[in-house]
């Protein structure tokens, strides 16, 4: 589950969910529906991409994750539509991710471009646990 926050000139997002992998997830999600108007009828999935990152930190992780895929996207020119998150997990005192995402080239007679993200910051960044689930929030370049 993932909303929108208003923000001054940018835009943020706030990600529930009941376990980290849903909420980096659903936090991919939420960044490439703000970019996209992507309709779920005609996904497709042509490339796949293995991600692998590293922070000191579950925010960090967060916001480094966001990035990667807006980095991907434009190094691809793909819109990705598919987020598997493979490993998700506390070793030797660094959060590690590994995903792989799927999407398709970015053709606008399929895909209506919206807002163009720039990169997640670390403004407004925060991570907890709330009511038994987990959440993330941060501020995206717009």
């Amino acid at each position: 589950m993932f909303k929108y926050l208003e923000h001054q000139a940018d835009m943020g997002i706030y990600v529930k969910g009941q376990s980290w992998k849903e909420v980096f997830e659903d936090g991919a999600r939420a960044i490439f529906e703000l970019m996209f108007a992507i309709n779920k009828n005609q996904l497709t999935v042509s490339k796949r991409i293995n991600i692998k990152i590293n922070a000191k930190d579950i925010a960090t992780l967060f916001v480094e994750w966001l990035n990667e895929l807006i980095a991907q996207k434009d190094i691809e020119n793909l819109v990705f539509v598919q987020f598997n998150i493979i490993k998700l997990e506390k070793e030797n005192g660094e959060y590690i991710l590994e995903a792989e995402v799927g999407g398709e080239r970015f053709d606008p007679g399929k895909f209506e471009q919206k807002l163009e993200v720039k990169a997640a910051t670390y403004s407004g960044l925060k991570c907890g646990e709330r009511g038994g689930k987990k959440f993330c929030q941060c501020i995206v370049d717009v």
